[in-house]
């Protein structure tokens, strides 16, 4: 939050998204400051806290900056990040005008005591006519966080969540069923996606494991009927931490018909970290494959038996530890 002198700096610069602005209840701006002497970055800067509404600038700002990308520059989509701008308080609300909608209540007495805007709320359509413009082209629309109103909810957007905030893989026992982790089910409403895990993260300890770190993101994935998305991947094929990104260079395509605990069915394929017997109701006999912890493929245990409609495959292998692929 700006004190009211560097607020006044940005209003005296008559920037165009004075609509567009997050500010406090007095009226000072609010900025992210994430970026500001990272290392990782050539020039520190900071960003202005801001969100789409039909009819405000950003939302003018970022229709012309798809328009340019698909139409100009002849992408075969775009990626939005924060797309929903509705988990947690940062970047959510803007507390010098109401929404019509937003307040908080005190519980002892039912009085109203504050109102204001909830950026998630009012954007919804104007989130929705973005991914339509792209949509409408025939193009892709990829989105970081789920979306959480019914104007977003049916479009056919890829909408992934950041999962790799929510465990450590290193600390999964072996052979074990990853525990339930109630962050991670939001994923479930959408297209079930969880970014990557950065081994990167774990220090030491997380490049000598590079693939098991991998491999283990995916099956706690799985574990919740969610498909890894890469995210800074890079397996090295030898030395400390190698292996190969084997299960999930399979992964997709795939639409979705069921999610189900420890395991994915698709259309295309079916994507399991657990024993069992699955259907598969195509006329082709499916392929089986079978990936170890490190992401390296081995011969798969399997009986494959036609059926009436379709096939029946017995997959055996060690359950929470190894992914296999039937497609």
């Amino acid at each position: 939050m700006l004190s009211p002198s560097q607020s006044e700096i940005l209003e005296k610069a008559n920037l165009p998204w004075k609509d567009s602005w997050l500010r406090t209840e007095d009226g000072r701006i609010i900025v992210d400051t994430y970026y500001l002497g990272r290392s990782s970055h050539s020039k520190d800067f900071i960003d202005m806290m801001v969100y789409p509404k039909v009819g405000n600038y950003q939302f003018k700002y970022l229709l012309n900056q798809i328009k340019f990308l698909i139409d100009d520059v002849g992408l075969d989509g775009v990626y939005i990040d924060q797309f929903s701008l509705a988990f947690g308080r940062k970047g959510r609300y803007d507390y010098s005008k109401w929404d019509g909608y937003t307040v908080d209540i005190d519980p002892k007495t039912g009085r109203i005591e504050r109102k204001y805007t909830d950026a998630g709320l009012v954007g919804a359509k104007a989130r929705k006519r973005l991914c339509e413009y792209v949509l409408s082209k025939g193009k892709i629309v990829v989105a970081n966080t789920m979306p959480v109103v019914k104007e977003t909810q049916s479009l056919p957007v890829f909408r992934f969540m950041e999962a790799e905030w929510s465990f450590n893989p290193l600390e999964l026992k072996e052979g074990k069923e990853p525990p339930l982790i109630g962050k991670i089910c939001k994923g479930q409403l959408a297209s079930p996606i969880a970014l990557g895990y950065r081994p990167g993260r774990l220090g030491e300890k997380g490049k000598k494991n590079y693939a098991r770190v991998i491999m283990k993101s995916a099956i706690t994935y799985l574990r919740h009927g969610l498909l890894y998305y890469h995210y800074g991947t890079n397996v090295p094929e030898s030395g400390p931490g190698s292996g190969e990104c084997g299960p999930i260079n399979h992964m997709f395509p795939i639409t979705p018909i069921a999610l189900h605990e420890g395991w994915i069915e698709g259309k295309e394929r079916i994507i399991t970290c657990i024993s069992g017997t699955y259907s598969w109701s195509k006329r082709e006999k499916p392929n089986v494959f079978l990936f170890d912890i490190n992401g390296r493929e081995r011969k798969p245990d399997f009986e494959i038996n036609r059926k009436e409609r379709g096939w029946q495959i017995k997959v055996n292998l060690r359950d929470w530890e190894e992914i296999a692929i039937i497609q």
